[in-house]
């Protein structure tokens, strides 16, 4: 797990999709909107079949954590 402060570790979004290795793509490819692109240094998949829970539960997690989303979240996962 990751400690506030740990910038080894920041956590910039947290997102769930069934087909994941597209999602990803469209991440590293977005022109738009692309905070993820320009912050994101690595990339973590879990997978599950409950995945909306378990972005929620992250999500959560991450709030309590840190007080705040992760920067390049735009919305709240309804999980």
């Amino acid at each position: 797990m990751y400690e506030p402060g740990d910038s080894e570790a920041l956590v910039v979004y947290i997102g769930s999709a069934e087909k994941t290795k597209r999602r990803i793509k469209d991440h590293v490819n977005e022109q738009e909107n692309d905070c993820i692109k320009k912050s994101a240094k690595k990339y973590r998949t879990e997978y599950t079949q409950s995945y909306k829970c378990r972005e929620k539960e992250l999500y959560d997690e991450h709030v309590k954590l840190f007080g705040k989303a992760p920067a390049c979240n735009k919305i709240v996962p309804t999980g």
